[in-house]
């Protein structure tokens, strides 16, 4: 095909629009509260701003975050489940798409669910030995326990700007799970790929007033593998690859509120009102971290703060005495008879100390 040619389906394309159905994330939610862990000058921050951090995903713990998912075997089967009948150096050359398609701004606010954690016949993901070590010191820790439902209807209220997508997603740890989001990726595009082509002929036809002749068709083709490889990268591949994890935290039982977004559209956002940021920034053990405040609603009748467990500490008595007068001075209500959709404020019954 000569440049005129090319520049002939360049141009007829260049009005066609094709919106395809979003391939949905599989339809889990928690079966209980989900529980943050956080340390006392965390729990200051939550009460106090009445909000949560979503950090950015490279300034978590788990050093393999969006590799995990970016690494060739995970490539690979996803690239087998859109074109079965690719040789080795189509792949190729859509491993050189992919790697220079921009990787949306990922941040993520961390939650544990009802998974695990076994104490005297009871479920209690609230009370967990290996978070109370993580976070319990004698200046406190604390779990607090959140209706996720609540607080994904606040965030679609609030609405942050910016940012393109607000999901709560559970974290994959196993390679099956893996796989199998690899085969459901593929086999998604794949079968966008089939509608694509049909597509643009239907638009070249109408626009040209003629059948496209056979260079044209096969250049058609050829524009519509790169457009489905992007479809599934912008997308559904993006979300898959910020909930994967390493197999070595899976004790966690990790359920994560997912906010990505495009960088130019975020930046434009965070800058359009200097007194209202979007991305805030902290000194993190990461280096200069940044990250976004999820709004809780914790005054409003709206607020999805339902429990706090005070961790394993020397001073249990004055640090529950101190959470309920914290709670209390923020106009937030606590649990009583009197008052039962407040928030519970209880000790750990796990006889840990590390002090």
């Amino acid at each position: 095909m000569n440049n005129s040619e090319l520049d002939f389906v360049y141009h007829i394309m260049e009005g066609w629009k094709f919106i395809p159905e979003w391939l949905p994330c599989e339809n889990e939610e928690p079966k209980e509260f989900l529980y943050h862990y956080t340390t006392l000058e965390g729990l200051l921050g939550i009460i106090g701003d009445e909000s949560i951090r979503a950090t950015h995903v490279r300034y978590l713990n788990d050093k393999t975050e969006l590799k995990n998912a970016l690494s060739p075997e995970f490539e690979d089967q996803i690239l087998n489940n859109i074109f079965p009948l690719l040789d080795e150096e189509q792949k190729k050359s859509l491993r050189k798409l992919r790697q220079n398609k921009k990787i949306p701004e990922v941040f993520v606010a961390s939650f544990t669910d009802d998974a695990s954690a076994q104490f005297e016949g009871e479920t209690r993901p609230w009370d967990r030995l290996s978070q109370w070590r993580a976070y319990s010191n004698p200046t406190g820790g604390f779990s607090l326990g959140f209706d996720s439902r609540m607080i994904m209807e606040g965030l679609k209220l609030s609405g942050l700007k910016g940012t393109s997508a607000n999901l709560l997603l559970r974290c994959r740890y196993n390679s099956e799970e893996k796989r199998k989001a690899a085969v459901r990726i593929g086999k998604w595009a794949f079968e966008i790929h089939r509608q694509i082509p049909e597509s643009r002929i239907i638009h070249f036809r109408k626009e040209s007033g003629r059948e496209p002749n056979p260079t044209e068709r096969e250049f058609i083709e050829i524009l519509s593998k790169s457009y489905v490889l992007a479809i599934a990268d912008a997308k559904y591949f993006i979300e898959e690859a910020a909930r994967f994890k390493d197999m070595a935290f899976s004790e966690e039982c990790e359920w994560r509120i997912v906010i990505h977004a495009d960088r130019q559209n975020l930046m434009y956002a965070h800058c359009s009102d200097h007194s209202s940021p979007i991305v805030q920034f902290r000194q993190g053990k990461y280096g200069l971290t940044p990250y976004i405040n999820l709004p809780l609603q914790l005054t409003t009748p709206e607020s999805s703060l339902r429990r706090i467990i005070v961790g394993p500490s020397p001073y249990e008595e004055e640090t529950v005495g101190g959470v309920k007068l914290l709670l209390e001075s923020k106009g937030i209500k606590i649990k009583t008879d009197e008052s039962p959709n407040g928030v519970e404020v209880v000790p750990s019954k796990i006889p840990y100390r590390n002090w």
